[in-house]
């Protein structure tokens, strides 16, 4: 995958700056300018649920940092408490023009 992401073509694709402008691609590179603040969001949540509002939570299946079982797990969490109701819809895949998103 390294080699194919390096490609002029598919950089042009993804709307990636050039090996030339900012070097081969790697995995898991520290060249990203990120800040984590890693403030739980499950209150927020609860919060919201609370309120009778119904909430649509998106989480990729492939981010190293943030593992979907995780997310899986606290969205289920949120069913459990006083005054919550479980899951509206079951975790599914989502689908945008016949592509899984």
């Amino acid at each position: 995958i390294t080699n194919f992401l390096n490609e002029d073509s598919v950089r042009a694709a993804i709307h990636a700056k050039s090996v030339q402008q900012i070097g081969n691609w790697s995995t898991c590179s520290e060249r990203l300018d990120y800040t984590s603040n890693f403030q739980n969001s499950y209150h927020f949540y609860k919060k919201l649920l609370g309120l009778g509002l119904r909430v649509m939570i998106y989480s990729g299946d492939v981010d190293a940092c943030v593992p979907y079982m995780g997310t899986q797990r606290w969205v289920y969490d949120l069913g459990r408490g006083e005054g919550n109701s479980s899951p509206v819809h079951d975790w599914n895949v989502w689908h945008v023009d016949g592509q899984v998103a």
